[in-house]
């Protein structure tokens, strides 16, 4: 499930949102996740959304350009 909107009612809604994981198409982590996160810190929303937003960063850095000899990928260019 993405963001639902409702981060009143919802604690993985409020980290997503303090995390910027917002996108309906394209969600960075699951809800299994977050949930994951928040167990983890005792329910502490900042906590969380900060572990959480290093495994965005770590993932999204993988994205990154490649050049062997006349091969080049450019995988950055998704974000």
């Amino acid at each position: 499930m993405s963001f639902t909107g409702d981060p009143i009612n919802n604690p993985i809604d409020r980290v997503r949102l303090i995390t910027g994981d917002t996108d309906p198409v394209y969600e960075f982590l699951d809800d299994v996740t977050y949930q994951y996160l928040l167990d983890k810190n005792n329910n502490i929303e900042k906590q969380a959304a900060l572990e959480g937003a290093r495994y965005i960063l770590a993932n999204i850095a993988r994205y990154t350009r490649e050049r062997t000899g006349d091969i080049e990928v450019y995988g950055n260019e998704f974000f």
